[in-house]
């Protein structure tokens, strides 16, 4: 189902310059997970992102709906039926059935322990955090959509920036947590110079890869090493039902409680 949600997501994934239109995507996001889109008004909203009512009608019309009020109420109504499906998804999900999968994908036995532990490391940074920029290349930030929007639901702003020359990122929160994945660790290698200064300038920094060097030598305080060996494809399909763990813990930890 292409929910608004993902329409958003996909639109900032798929931009590599902060344009008007990614500024409008994150706030409408973060309004959602603050709890205030509801009552948002179309002079609210553009203001937010510095720019005219006419501007924001010109991205609903691109997104397909005739004005802003439109674009809020289909969003607003989609939400609910995207937390139903999204409550079905991790109460069906077994976690330790996931982790035979990895292990059977990967082609070896790895330490499922301390695998659920990284994973729990990490989600807890994600909860302290106000919100989290997943960084890397465009294929797996695609592969995280669905993660990015079920963790929305669960009012946890997170959204992937694609990396196109450098890691430039726009203004955000300093507390803001970045993730970086890439799942041969190449992504440092391509991007060294401008890798390090971004590691410099943030603070809260986690990683998602298969290569341990990238876990070690950069002392993550979190990350996640994936049980993945060189280039293969299947690091893809690692890497989903990773994701697929991440938000499983974080439901129960942080969400079934409430």
């Amino acid at each position: 189902m292409n929910t608004i949600l993902s329409m958003l997501l996909s639109l900032i994934t798929s931009s590599f310059s902060f344009d008007e239109k990614m500024t409008i995507a994150i706030e409408i996001i973060k309004a959602v997970t603050n709890g205030t889109f509801s009552d948002m008004t179309a002079k609210e909203l553009s203001e937010r992102c510095y720019i005219t009512t006419n501007r924001l009608r010109s991205f609903c019309q691109y997104l397909g709906f005739h004005k802003y009020n439109d674009l809020r109420n289909a969003l607003l109504q989609r939400i609910d039926v995207r937390r139903e499906q999204m409550l079905h998804h991790v109460e069906e999900t077994d976690e330790n059935r996931l982790l035979d999968c990895i292990s059977f994908v990967a082609g070896k036995e790895f330490d499922k322990d301390g695998f659920l532990k990284s994973i729990r490391d990490l989600n807890d940074m994600i909860y302290e955090s106000p919100q989290v920029i997943i960084m890397g290349a465009v294929f797996p930030e695609s592969l995280s959509l669905h993660y990015q929007e079920d963790m929305i639901i669960m009012g946890k702003p997170v959204y992937s920036l694609p990396v196109a020359h450098d890691f430039v990122v726009p203004g955000v929160d300093e507390d803001t947590l970045f993730i970086t994945v890439s799942l041969t660790g190449r992504i440092m290698e391509y991007f060294y110079p401008s890798y390090m200064d971004f590691l410099s300038q943030y603070e809260h920094q986690s990683v998602i890869t298969g290569n341990e060097k990238m876990v070690q030598e950069y002392a993550f305080s979190s990350g996640i090493l994936l049980p993945v060996e060189g280039d293969e494809e299947t690091g893809n399909t690692i890497l989903l039902m990773t994701l697929q763990l991440m938000k499983l813990d974080y439901y129960k930890r942080y969400m079934k409680k409430q």
